[in-house]
């Protein structure tokens, strides 16, 4: 098998799920296995959902799905969908996202099997209703989206392989999607990282991770995943709920973990406090997000915050 894309997926209509699935199945690259993780278990989902996924895969043998028991957060759900992955490079792909065209994967692919990449990224483009978001939302958008320019890159560091060049350079995004990955590197990532309800920077800590393992790094310039603006929910804020509040504060867990890491592997002092500076930016963006909550609900959303990221810190953000 080329290359398995991991779907996992929490709340999605038949009709999304559908067109992620057709999307993969699309795809011009032979070989390409779809595992698709239903991080809420399917009877919590609409009724036509488990038809959905009932037809297609009685009817393609590519496809591998895992109903979990339970919501384990998008860390894990990753986690489970790679161990039962049979590809040798790793594409993710989120459930209301999608592919930008029939040979992306063929793309990135041949890119990688041409050089032996360890990591073959490609452009992510923004799409949606991007008109109706805020103006200083869509700032910030195609700040974390721009075209980071054309790369080949070799590690410089044999114990931490590239990431000294991601954290000085900041060359590409830390989304795990619109990225190609030898499967090997990831499957070394998450054996590096304990298991973490987390549904939210998450790609933070796994590319991190992952690039300590890389030794190879390339970019092509070919549309490769489309995000769909406002979908998510790093980018639906409008009346925020203490639910998703609560998803939202879990990013603590990803600098909890990504700050242990950079402690056991001895890291040097400047990588760490580029990571303490990621944190206390999330959070400060987060303390941001509080006006975003319902009125009546933010006297229980700043116990939630402190909850999750400590009084001291959050009072320091």
């Amino acid at each position: 098998m080329n290359v398995s894309v991991i779907v996992p997926f929490f709340e999605i209509t038949a009709i999304q799920l559908k067109n992620v699935i057709c999307n993969v199945l699309e795809q011009s690259l032979q070989e390409v296995e779809l595992v698709l993780v239903c991080d809420n278990t399917l009877q919590n989902l609409e009724h036509d959902c488990a038809k959905v996924i009932k037809k297609m895969c009685k009817r393609h043998k590519n496809i591998e799905f895992v109903n979990l028991k339970a919501n384990y957060g998008t860390l894990e759900a990753r986690r489970i969908g790679l161990e039962c992955a049979k590809g040798d490079y790793i594409f993710f792909l989120d459930s209301d996202d999608a592919l930008a065209s029939k040979d992306a994967l063929k793309k990135l692919y041949e890119m990688a099997f041409l050089h032996k990449a360890d990591i073959v990224e490609g452009k992510q483009v923004l799409s949606g209703n991007w008109e109706e978001w805020p103006e200083k939302n869509r700032e910030n958008a195609q700040r974390c989206f721009k075209n980071y320019g054309n790369y080949n890159l070799y590690a410089q560091d044999e114990k931490l392989g590239l990431l000294p060049q991601v954290v000085k350079t900041s060359f590409t995004s830390l989304f795990l999607t619109g990225k190609l990955f030898k499967k090997y590197i990831i499957l070394n990532a998450y054996n590096e990282i304990p298991n973490t309800y987390c549904v939210i920077l998450d790609d933070l800590v796994i590319c991190h991770i992952c690039f300590s393992f890389a030794k190879s790094y390339i970019t092509i310039s070919d549309d490769i995943y489309l995000y769909n603006i406002g979908s998510g929910i790093s980018t639906s804020i409008e009346n925020m709920s203490l639910e998703k509040w609560s998803c939202l504060c879990t990013s603590s867990a990803a600098f909890t973990i990504l700050l242990w890491w950079a402690q056991e592997k001895q890291v040097d002092a400047f990588i760490k406090r580029e990571f303490e500076k990621k944190a206390l930016n999330s959070l400060h963006e987060l303390k941001k997000l509080l006006q975003t909550v319902k009125e009546e609900d933010k006297s229980e959303a700043e116990k939630i915050l402190e909850q999750a990221w400590g009084k001291e810190l959050t009072e320091q953000a």
